[in-house]
């Protein structure tokens, strides 16, 4: 009766280890064709290697890239724009579509992958006139999607890399980071229907006492603002937040 139990316990403890190992090995390659689609996708928009080079080593001297998107949604109509974080590994397409599921666990092309892509919230107008446009993206573990912008906890990060960029087919807006905060999903930072300048002004006061760095950057209730989203390490009901405000 022992020995049946030591090898069924074996036999549980291998069928385990091959699970974790397969599972690992499927994330793994997961990561590898991600690497390789979204490298694609920086071709197809003409965003050479040598221009995203030059955007991480000197992010200041940089402009924000130009664009092929119609060379994007020929491929895919959910491609909406692209985002950058000029200094970082952050350039991807930006997608949106009629759910905030699907590109959870599907790469910009619509193929499946657990690393996803970056996506504008549904019920956000495509054109960012929103006061609260809020967009997502996978904290991955190799630093990739919104890996880095955990980052944004230290003010040294925030620095050297203030800005976001989100080019639409009418243009760049360009985006000055003044708040980073682990935040409730329940929070005011998610609001989609903030339209009162009051709730607006509580929205802001709320990011300023809630962010990690000070940056002295005092938005108005007449700004946009811009909410990047992605989970913590904690996991659960909590997520990162890095906020902007519409530069101009």
């Amino acid at each position: 009766m022992k020995e049946k139990l030591l090898s069924t316990l074996k036999s549980t403890l291998i069928l385990c280890l091959m699970a974790g190992v397969i599972g690992l090995a499927a994330n793994h390659s997961d990561k590898q064709q991600a690497a390789l689609i979204y490298r694609q996708a920086r071709q197809m928009a003409q965003v050479g290697e040598t221009s995203q080079a030059a955007m991480i080593s000197s992010p200041e001297e940089v402009p924000p890239p130009t664009i092929d998107l119609a060379a994007l949604q020929a491929k895919n109509s959910d491609v909406i724009g692209w985002i950058s974080i000029p200094g970082t590994a952050v350039s991807y397409p930006l997608l949106q579509t009629q759910n905030n599921s699907f590109y959870l666990g599907h790469a910009w092309d619509k193929s499946s992958n657990s690393a996803g892509s970056i996506f504008l919230e549904c019920q956000c107008p495509a054109d960012f006139s929103s006061f609260n446009a809020i967009v997502y993206g996978h904290r991955m573990e190799d630093g990739s999607m919104f890996g880095s912008l955990q980052n944004y906890s230290s003010a040294e990060y925030w620095q050297q890399h203030p800005s976001i960029c989100v080019t639409l087919e009418e243009g760049t807006l360009q985006y000055d980071v003044f708040a980073a905060f682990e935040a409730s999903v329940t929070d005011i930072v998610y609001g989609l229907d903030i339209t009162d300048a009051a709730l607006k002004q509580n929205f802001l006061e709320f990011c300023l006492a809630s962010s990690a760095i000070d940056t002295g950057i005092q938005p108005t209730a007449r700004d946009r603002v811009l909410t990047l989203s992605t989970c913590t390490q904690s996991g659960g009901d909590t997520r990162w937040v890095v906020v902007g405000v519409l530069r101009g």
